[in-house]
């Protein structure tokens, strides 16, 4: 399978990557005060 939406990524399984996700599935968050804060996405 290629390109698959999915909630915690887009996923393309292949024998070397069995998790099948890829660097979008990866951001940076800080929490403050019970909230979630995006620090840095993939391209940004």
């Amino acid at each position: 399978m290629k390109n698959v939406v999915g909630t915690h990524g887009v996923y393309t399984m292949h024998p070397q990557n069995h998790n099948g996700l890829d660097e979008r599935a990866r951001v940076l968050v800080q929490v403050e005060n019970g909230a979630w804060h995006l620090l840095k996405a993939k391209g940004q």
